[in-house]
């Protein structure tokens, strides 16, 4: 883990979180290690600046082989497992324990759920939503607030899968579909309406993809819940860059997007390394609405 040698930059964007309106999330990927590990990094490291982790549920299998130990962050393990892993000694602590049995710790960041890529939609909505309820019982445990959907494949009736959600007790409001490559949400809009799904706007693959046309979808701004924000790579369409690489449309529609949100609503850096989280950070808050106007 890297040391925290930028105190000077971090304590800066502290203070300029006192005037920003939206709830901001880092992913559980800024560091090489489990879920656990990124998560305590976050906690200690980014205090004051970061509210939540994005739990990067990426692909299913691997996730589903979580321990509870990798995935569960130190404030919500059992005590005497929280401190053994200070010491490294392996106490073999049952993580099946009662609740009234764990003494909780207080919990410094929430979190939300970015469920998996590689759902087998092709195999129908009741083999993905097995798997997708597997998953979800295994994030239980951290009580996500939203969770990000990348639109199922046509012939996947969205009504269905929401009535899913709402059985398993989620509200298909929180459940946000994501504009992806090949699917701004444009073609599925009213069965997102309908289905009372929320949404999640991705900046980098509105750039990438030229989907501008999304953001004039009507009730678009009451939907929207969360915004993904990178800048993209043309040449690597995979890779999220830091905000700092925006050009000039990108900033100018980074800063209209983020006037356009609701207060309360998250951000999340979509930026996998540490140095390029800080950056994007420094960025947001440069851009963000009445930057630089309060004394």
């Amino acid at each position: 883990m890297p040391k925290n040698d930028t105190h000077v930059n971090q304590s800066a964007c502290s203070a300029e979180r006192q005037n920003f309106p939206f709830r901001i999330a880092a992913p559980s990927w800024l560091l090489p290690g489990t879920v656990s590990e990124n998560c305590a990094w976050i906690a200690e490291h980014l205090q004051g600046s970061v509210d939540e982790v994005a739990l990067m549920f990426l692909e299913t299998e691997p996730c589903l082989a979580y321990t509870a130990e990798e995935l569960t962050p130190p404030w919500l393990l059992p005590q005497e497992l929280a401190e053994d892993e200070d010491t490294g000694e392996d106490m073999g602590v049952d993580m099946g324990k009662d609740a009234e049995e764990t003494e909780a710790r207080p919990a410094p960041l929430t979190f939300h759920a970015h469920l998996p890529l590689d759902l087998p939609w092709e195999q129908g909505l009741e083999k993905a939503w097995r798997m997708l309820e597997r998953l979800l019982a295994r994030a239980d445990r951290l009580s996500p607030r939203r969770y990000v959907l990348h639109p199922p494949p046509e012939g996947i009736p969205l009504r269905m899968l929401a009535g899913r959600f709402a059985a398993a007790g989620i509200e298909p409001r929180k459940v946000l579909l994501e504009n992806v490559q090949g699917c701004d949400l444009t073609e599925i809009w009213p069965e997102v309406l309908e289905s009372g799904f929320g949404a999640c706007v991705d900046l980098g693959h509105i750039l990438l993809y030229r989907q501008y046309q999304m953001l004039a979808l009507p009730g678009l701004g009451e939907r929207v819940d969360m915004l993904h924000l990178s800048a993209p790579d043309p040449t690597r369409p995979g890779r999220h860059l830091p905000l700092s690489e925006l050009d000039d449309t990108g900033r100018l529609l980074l800063g209209s997007m983020l006037s356009a949100l609701r207060p309360g609503a998250t951000v999340v850096l979509e930026v996998f390394d540490v140095e390029g989280f800080r950056s994007s950070l420094q960025t947001l808050l440069a851009l963000a609405p009445g930057a630089g106007t309060q004394a």
